[in-house]
């Protein structure tokens, strides 16, 4: 996970988040953390960058019909989330279920996209 996680922030640093330089990093710096699978996070800003990234990957994926692709990576942000979040990640926390719902239901996964609505409704 250290490696993971290591290569990651390196990513993250070295490419302003807002840019299509990132952009055309987005599935390396996002899989190189979700491999470290939250190795050394501490701040709560910097564990709530991840769902959120998760979420960019998810919907880059759902733009070029990626779908199961899409839904490790709704899935991956989801279970970083630590749950619903209120206040300024409520947002976030919208977006992710609902795109993990659409993709779980896009990928024929009924249960689990009941599962996300469950928690929406």
């Amino acid at each position: 996970g250290e490696k993971h996680f290591w290569i990651g922030m390196q990513l993250i640093a070295n490419a302003s988040i807002d840019t299509d330089e990132f952009n055309a990093i987005t599935f390396s710096v996002v899989d190189q953390i979700n491999a470290a699978n939250t190795y050394g996070v501490t701040e709560e800003a910097l564990h709530m960058k991840f769902p959120e990234l998760n979420l960019k990957a998810g919907k880059i994926s759902i733009d070029v019909s990626d779908f199961q692709s899409a839904l490790s990576y709704m899935k991956a942000g989801v279970s970083l989330l630590n749950g619903w979040q209120d206040g300024e990640y409520y947002d976030m926390s919208l977006q992710l279920y609902e795109s993990a719902a659409l993709v779980s239901y896009l990928n024929t996964d009924i249960g689990l996209m009941q599962q996300y609505l469950e928690i929406l409704f």
